[in-house]
């Protein structure tokens, strides 16, 4: 299969573990049901393709290219994923917790629902990404770039955010709980935050970040806050604030 072209293909319920796809053009393909593992894609291009609900064992995807691609419902942890590109790439619902995407461009990603529980994403390009849901427990995003990015009730427990720009984020209902905020810069970030205690999402007056050297300036909004159940206001809690950004 290595070089082949199966540009705009379909294929339900098919076996190709083992295979090698290498350098294969497999362009505007749909592959639903599939298994994929321990298949060779290596520098593969898979642009506008879909994969869904396919067994993705091992998979090797190392410098494919999955510009606009989607990969739902998948597995890969064990998935090796160096070098790609993946602009405007959807990974909803899949588990890349503990991998290494250090580095790679994720601008305008949709990661929804995704689990990246202590994933390497220092340095990623996260730019306008959609991390709804997302559950980011001891994930290092130490200086990503991720502006305008959305992580509406996203779990980020203790996940590192050292260095990060997170201009004109949106943290709606999001989890930071001994999350590592210092040196972020948060300008015109929204912050509406709840943390969990045994698992349980319970809103709280105030989240404990470290928040140390924060860059936010004088046009953030607010650092720390609380959506109050049933009034529909988010509590600021100022006390929290550095003084830079207090007001």
């Amino acid at each position: 299969w290595r070089r082949a072209r199966f540009t705009q293909s379909t294929f339900m319920s098919s076996d190709f573990s083992h295979s090698n796809f290498s350098e294969t053009r497999l362009s505007q393909t749909t592959a639903m049901r599939c298994v994929l593992a321990q298949t060779i894609l290596s520098k593969a291009t898979l642009s506008q393709s879909a994969l869904m609900d396919c067994d993705l064992a091992n998979v090797v995807l190392d410098n494919a290219t999955l510009t606009n691609a989607a990969i739902t419902q998948a597995d890969l942890r064990s998935a090796q994923l160096t070098g790609l590109h993946c602009d405007t790439i959807h990974f909803s619902e899949c588990d890349l917790s503990e991998r290494d995407l250090s580095g790679l461009m994720l601008a305008r990603a949709t990661l929804s629902g995704a689990k990246l529980n202590r994933t390497n994403l220092s340095g990623a390009d996260l730019s306008g990404a959609v991390l709804a849901g997302a559950s980011l427990v001891g994930a290092d995003l130490s200086s990503a770039t991720a502006p305008n990015a959305l992580f509406v009730r996203a779990n980020l427990q203790t996940a590192r955010l050292r260095n990060a720009n997170l201009t004109q984020c949106i943290f709606v209902e999001a989890c930071l709980d001994g999350c590592d905020l210092s040196g972020t810069t948060l300008a015109t970030a929204v912050f509406k935050a709840i943390f969990s205690i045994g698992g349980v999402m319970t809103p709280t007056a105030c989240c404990k970040p470290d928040i140390r050297g924060v860059a936010g300036g004088s046009s953030a909004k607010s650092l720390i806050g609380v959506l109050e159940p049933g009034l529909g206001q988010t509590r600021h809690a100022r006390s929290h604030l550095p003084s830079s950004i207090a007001g």
